[in-house]
This record gives structure tokens, C-alpha cells and sequence, in this order.
């Protein structure tokens, strides 16, 4: 077999693709096929080729490798955003050409992968800037802190790492995963993982992995309270307690004042007692009533209460001036 280089039958006035003599001879053509005697210079295409194709056979093995699937179309559309007439042509065509098996049934469809990424894609791409290209990142670390719970049941980093991957070719930023998760663990927390239905998840890592890998987001649960929040309650309520035990702290230096100025204002009316016609009895006496003092002096009760008034109002006056 003579193998002819790529321009050699244009040069020669003959057709790339019948090899006749072309009816403008020595014209330079544009290749349309691939002919007999001919070298292809192109890479033959991957099982699996093109965006969507791509897009859905990385979240098909992301969630079971080459394991049977049950799912639906509607499903499939909702999660990764290829239209369902779209998924079943791509499907259909997987069947055909051995990327995958499928049976159909009463609720949707039965798939399992017949090949892994290597045999599927080909090469594998440069990795994406949005992926970390560390096994291990901050992320990953945090997810027994983060999500203990989501982790008993089996969410795994592998699970992370895939959904991340899958949000690259989606070109989503994978930013609010680290919320995303903290949303899907209250929700299991407190039993209020349910589907878009409102029935009970019965495989939360499968209902986590798809929510996420669909946009990188998780539904707000209902009594959520953020880490932020929750630190902004507990300042204030740190702030609450100061201030009650200020305010305590306030009332019982009163009270004891006010014992005090109690005790002192008896120990000095026991001294005008003691010493009716000293100089000290006769200054409180001054300043009071006259009406009260006509009624029988120290020894009228109402003289008394108002001797202690004058001696209390005498003592608080020499406070407020020391102050």
C-alpha cells in the first residue's frame, strides 16, 4: 500500500475522498473524511466526548463507580442540569457502544458503568484551578469536627474530593461546601433529612453527594443557627450575665451602705441619749420642728424618728461631700 502525504492527491488534481480527478485540478481542498491510504493525524475520540456526555458520566461513577444505579431522568436533569430528553440519548447511545448497561423498569432506569474514567475519557484533562490538586485539604481535615455524624454513615473525603471535581466541570466554585455540610448535618442531627418530595432520605450519603455535586449548595434547615450567630448569641449573653452581676454587685454594695448609715445613725442618736444637754443633742435638736419639741423632747417617739432623719441626712451630706 503506497501511503500518499495529506495534500499529495489535491496537488495531483485528485479528490481526497474518491480519489477521481477533480474537476479543478491542482485546487487545494478543504478534509472532509479520512480516505484508504491516507494518514489521520487526530487523536480517535474517547467512548465518552463532549460537555454533557462528560458532565454526566463523571457524576454517574462519582456516585457508584461501576456499581448499579436506580434512577430516573427527572432525577438526573434536576441534579446536574441536562435536560432528560438530552440524558437518554446519551444513555441510549452508552448502550450501545459498551460504556454501559441499562434496564429499564416501572420506576426509571437500571445503569451500570461498564468502564472507569481512564477507559471512558481517555487521557485525563489538566487538573482543573478550582480543584485542590492536595489529597488532603482544610476542608477534608475539618470533616470529623465538621460533620460526625454525616461521617458515621459513611461520607467519606473520597466523597468530597469527587463532588469538588464534579463542580469543576461545572465550573462552580466550591466555596459553600463547607456550609453545605454543615446544613446536611443538622438535618440528620435532629431527623429532618428528607427528599424534594418531603419523604424520610433512606440513603443520606447518595442524597448529600447528589444535592452537593449538582451546585455546591444544601438547603437551609429549619432552626439552623449559624456558627456566626451562634458565637454573636453567646457574646451577648456573656455580656447579659456581666451585666446582671454588675447590677448585683450594685445592689449588695447599697444594702450594706445603707446598714451602715443605719448603724452609725443609732450609735450617734444613742449618744444624744446618753447625753441629752450635751452640745451635740442641742445642734440636732436645733433643726427640729419646733411643734415637736413642745411635745415632750427626747422622750416623745416622734422626736425621736425625727432626730434620727436629721442625724441620717447630716451623715449623708459629709458623704457627699467627700466624694
Amino acid at each position: 500500500m503506497t501511503l500518499r502525504s495529506p495534500t499529495s492527491d489535491a496537488l495531483n488534481g485528485r479528490s481526497r475522498r474518491t480519489a477521481k480527478v477533480d474537476v479543478q485540478a491542482g485546487a487545494r481542498c478543504k478534509p472532509k473524511r479520512v480516505g484508504e491510504g491516507q494518514i489521520s493525524l487526530l487523536r480517535p475520540l474517547a467512548p465518552v466526548h463532549g460537555a454533557n456526555p462528560t458532565k454526566l458520566f463523571k457524576w454517574l461513577y462519582g456516585i457508584g463507580k461501576k456499581e448499579t444505579i436506580d434512577l430516573t431522568l427527572p432525577i438526573i436533569e434536576e441534579t446536574i442540569g441536562i435536560d432528560a430528553r438530552t440524558c437518554r440519548r446519551i444513555i441510549a447511545t452508552w448502550a450501545e457502544t459498551g460504556v454501559c448497561e441499562k434496564t429499564v423498569h416501572r420506576r426509571g432506569m437500571r445503569i451500570r458503568l461498564l468502564m472507569d474514567e481512564k477507559e471512558a475519557l481517555g487521557a485525563p484533562r489538566a487538573a482543573s484551578p478550582s480543584v485542590s490538586a492536595s489529597p488532603a485539604d482544610e476542608l477534608e481535615r475539618a470533616l470529623p469536627e465538621l460533620c460526625p455524624r454525616l461521617m458515621e454513615v459513611g461520607f467519606t473525603a473520597k466523597h468530597l474530593r469527587r463532588i469538588k471535581e464534579l463542580l469543576a466541570v461545572q465550573n462552580i466554585d466550591p466555596g459553600s461546601l463547607t456550609d453545605a455540610l454543615r446544613y446536611a448535618e443538622y438535618e440528620l442531627e435532629h431527623g429532618q433529612m428528607v427528599d424534594s418530595k418531603g419523604q424520610p432520605v433512606s440513603r443520606p450519603v447518595d442524597w448529600v453527594f447528589r444535592c452537593l455535586s449538582k451546585d455546591g449548595t444544601y438547603r437551609i434547615p429549619t432552626g439552623y443557627v449559624s456558627p456566626a450567630e451562634l458565637r454573636r448569641r453567646e457574646r451577648e449573653e456573656a455580656v447579659r450575665r456581666e451585666r446582671e452581676a454588675l447590677e448585683a454587685e450594685r445592689r449588695l454594695l447599697e444594702e450594706e451602705a445603707a446598714l451602715a448609715l443605719e448603724k452609725e445613725v443609732e450609735a450617734m442618736f444613742r449618744q444624744m441619749l446618753d447625753e441629752p444637754d450635751g452640745p451635740f443633742a442641742a445642734q440636732i435638736l436645733e433643726k427640729v420642728p419646733a411643734v415637736l419639741r413642745s411635745r415632750g423632747g427626747l422622750e416623745n417617739p416622734l422626736v425621736q424618728k425625727a432626730c434620727r432623719m436629721q442625724i441620717s441626712y447630716m451623715l449623708q451630706d459629709a458623704v457627699g461631700a467627700g466624694q
